[in-house]
């Protein structure tokens, strides 16, 4: 079984029912977005791990995308490693933002 995984850091609110809010919605439309093996982050999650990553763990910028749902687009990161399938299909989200960068390749980086 190939999973997608999304990942998000926000701010969702406890009920009765479970976790809700926008934060919630953000990482299932990220999710749902990838592809069977793929790892998914938003620009709030890199920014959460920062450099804290495992060694050879990478993240690769795949630009900025719209998703059902959402009013901002979501800078999205694929999470590339050793044993990680590294190509797939493009995302499925409403559309890459214009002007994003074109991001094949582009490892993501902090300023120290």
């Amino acid at each position: 079984m190939r999973l997608r995984i999304g990942i998000h850091t926000g701010r969702p609110t406890l009920t009765d029912a479970g976790y809700v809010g926008l934060a919630v919605h953000t990482v299932a439309r990220i999710g749902a977005a990838g592809h069977g093996g793929q790892i998914l982050l938003s620009a709030a999650a890199r920014d959460a791990v920062g450099r804290a990553r495992p060694t050879g763990i990478r993240l690769r910028s795949l630009g900025s995308h719209r998703f059902r749902g959402l009013r901002e687009a979501h800078e999205i990161f694929q999470v590339q490693g050793p044993d990680l399938q590294a190509r797939f299909a493009p995302l499925r989200s409403l559309a890459a933002v214009e002007g994003a960068p074109d991001a094949s390749a582009k490892e993501a980086t902090r300023p120290e």
